[in-house]
């Protein structure tokens, strides 16, 4: 892979969020094993001498569907229980539970807002009922004077 082809992708060969990608563009940059080849005595001598491992490896990145374009607004990453988390995915991680904890804080303030005026509109009409009931009984005294 070129250094253009990477250029989008984080040290963890995940793309940016915020980054314009076309067809082909990598998305998640992967690589996996080539199955086990029966190598010759020669192969597997010139291998040892040049170190020649990385050929063993095929590309298997995610990419952008041909014809598909668009700037990356969200990226997501899942990791199986008891897996180590790299670096990308606990920023990840951080920023999402920073966001639920700025949701919840939000949810709280318009339930407190919400119940606050519930509370005040009771009140408020209790006590214009107590006031034309004491204005009421007042006035009613005055007729007989």
């Amino acid at each position: 892979m070129g250094e253009a082809a990477l250029s989008k992708l984080d040290e963890s060969g995940i793309v940016y969020i915020g980054a314009e990608v076309t067809g082909g563009d990598i998305l998640v940059g992967k690589v996996t094993p080539k199955g086990e080849t029966q190598l010759t005595p020669e192969e597997k001598l010139l291998r040892a001498i040049f170190g020649e491992k990385a050929s063993d490896v095929k590309d298997s990145s995610l990419r952008v569907p041909n014809g598909v374009s668009g700037t990356v607004i969200d990226v997501q990453v899942f990791t199986r229980d008891g897996v180590e988390k790299d670096k990308r995915a606990l920023e990840i991680e951080e920023m999402q539970l920073k966001q639920a904890k700025k949701d919840l804080s939000e949810e709280l303030q318009i339930l407190e807002a919400g119940l606050f005026s519930r509370i005040r509109a009771v009140l408020v009409s209790a006590a214009l009922k107590l006031r034309s009931s004491t204005n009421c009984r007042a006035t009613a005294g005055w007729n007989s004077v």
